[in-house]
């Protein structure tokens, strides 16, 4: 096997877990890292004979996990697991996948390497009740396990009959076999979850959805400290940091971070910044629960300039739908006599998506302070960014106490990297 090409495909795999969680609508799937990557050559069968062949072998794996479970109070971690003692090893490859003797360059053609990472790669089967761990923001992970079957919960009475628990991909359509052990087809082109909506939506079969109870949870000693030079100009925000630069805080996709930003004392965009975490706002897409508004931002000070390093993350699966002026959040200067002004941030002007393709103009005059990349965006050849909003204080000569983040409860929201005053 040609290990090079594995591990790019893997790392395009990795980046679009939501893609694995749950189907995209060709609608949209837009410039985002949850798209669908098909893989070159691979043909899946359309043969009913051959479905049929599969629908057996997915009967037994059930009844296999069924046994299993009976035996060990627990699913399998792996469907290996069932190999010997449940299961004859050469169930777990699909019929047709031994004919064409590919036991895995076509299964990432949809993009869902997770549920594929079976130790002993032994297996053609998607298992989608496995225990690979997904992380969702900072300080909350979970597996594929709890996951779905908070799903089949969460479903009701359709739950065990409908959340698939092993798939193949191997056929059009793909094939199923749910929770409960009813083996069923995906009508042409759409995915399981398209079956049930309505009354269930899209946002319902994302991991995020059942989670959102979990706050976010950081550790404040891992940000780097705030260096005793720094000018007080550079607003400390180090109360206010709700994630990591080196960590994704979306769980889409994965290896999207900051890591690349420069940390500590940095000039970025002709503006020197503290550089240490983020505070990322709640959005009505967003699907975290990061918070509404950030405030009691310390200031201290009066200012003729406020100088806002920020940008907004794509919502899930696709990049967000935002028209050009439309408001995304209010940043409001709050000063030591109680008047306040308000700064409204608007989606163009201010601040685009941080992730982007280079060779697409888009509309909007907001133009990037910062540009860098991650492993995400390497490898779909995009980019990540960082906006700069500078604001002229009308009472500059008034000590500014403290300043909020609110957002607007659009589809999407600003994170905000760091803040200076002039």
């Amino acid at each position: 096997m040609n290990h090079n090409r594995v591990g790019r495909i893997r790392v395009a795999a990795t980046l679009a877990m939501l893609g694995v969680m749950c189907f995209v609508p060709p609608a949209a799937a837009q410039d985002t890292p949850g798209k669908d990557v098909k893989t070159a050559g691979f043909k899946a069968s359309r043969e009913a004979a051959e479905a049929d062949a599969c629908r057996e072998h997915l009967h037994k794996i059930h009844d296999a996990i069924t046994a299993f479970e009976g035996a060990h109070q627990r699913l399998p971690n792996w469907l290996s697991e069932l190999s010997p003692a449940y299961l004859d090893a050469k169930l777990l490859v699909c019929p047709y996948v031994t004919r064409i003797a590919d036991l895995s360059s076509w299964r990432y053609r949809n993009i869902r390497e997770d549920v594929f990472q079976d130790p002993k790669e032994s297996t053609s089967y998607a298992y989608e009740f496995c225990s690979k761990e997904i992380p969702l923001w900072p300080g909350v992970k979970t597996t594929w396990r709890e996951f779905k079957q908070r799903l089949v919960k969460r479903m009701g009475r359709a739950g065990e009959d409908a959340v698939p628990i092993v798939r193949c991909f191997a056929h059009e359509p793909i094939l199923n076999v749910a929770y409960g052990g009813r083996v069923y087809s995906n009508p042409a082109n759409k995915d399981w979850e398209e079956l049930f909506m309505p009354p269930f939506t899209h946002e319902d079969f994302h991991p995020e959805t059942l989670y959102l109870n979990e706050p976010v949870m950081v550790d404040r000693k891992r940000f780097l400290p705030r260096a005793s030079k720094t000018e007080a100009r550079l607003l400390d925000l180090s109360k206010h940091y709700n994630a990591y630069l080196d960590e994704v805080w979306l769980p889409y996709p994965r290896e999207c971070d900051l890591k690349s930003l420069p940390q500590g004392d940095q000039e970025i965009g002709g503006v020197r910044f503290d550089v240490r975490g983020l505070a990322q706002l709640s959005a009505t897409r967003l699907l975290a629960p990061y918070p509404t508004n950030v405030t009691g931002v310390k200031v201290g000070a009066s200012s003729t300039k406020i100088h806002f390093l920020h940008a907004t993350r794509p919502v899930p699966v696709r990049a967000p739908d935002m028209a050009v002026g439309t408001r995304v959040a209010t940043y409001v200067i709050h000063y030591e006599n109680g008047a306040a002004a308000e700064i409204p941030i608007i989606y163009g002007r201010d601040l685009k998506n941080w992730w982007f393709d280079p060779l697409k103009p888009e509309p909007g005059s907001a133009r990037a302070a910062w540009e860098g990349e991650n492993p995400a965006s390497k490898a779909f050849q995009r980019k990540i960014r960082l906006f700069i909003t500078s604001w002229q204080n009308p009472r500059k000569d008034q000590t500014i106490a403290s300043l909020s983040l609110n957002s607007a409860m659009a589809e999407t929201a600003p994170f905000v990297v760091a803040i200076t005053i002039e």
